[in-house]
């Protein structure tokens, strides 16, 4: 693991919100590696955790930048509707990327 992260650090276009990521639980170990070619505001082509789209995954990048986020918070930051956003949520859901944390009124969405 500690090589993975070192080697990475290495290459030219290396940016430190792109450092891998070590997840575990009781069942399974995840390792998230993103592609150091990848754009936080302008997608990835191709897809990324899974094929996600590029709008599934501007989605994913804001959760990941804005923690405990709402629905409301993504949509107007994504400039993207409500409805929109909630199905991208699904999905991130279902994809065991993230999680939602709270009450329904004051909670918010984590990454996993």
């Amino acid at each position: 693991m500690k090589k993975i992260c070192n080697e990475t650090m290495k290459l030219e276009t290396y940016k430190e919100e792109l450092k891998p990521v070590f997840k575990s639980s009781i069942s399974q170990f995840m390792t998230i590696i993103y592609s150091v070619e990848y754009e936080i505001n302008g997608g990835l082509n191709g897809g990324l955790n899974g094929g996600l789209n590029e709008s599934q995954e501007k989605t994913f990048s804001y959760i990941r930048q804005h923690e405990g986020c709402q629905v409301k918070q993504i949509s107007v930051a994504l400039n993207t509707p409500i409805d929109t956003i909630d199905k991208h949520i699904s999905i991130l859901l279902k994809n065991n990327l993230i999680e939602r944390r709270g009450s329904k009124r004051t909670g918010g969405y984590y990454v996993k």
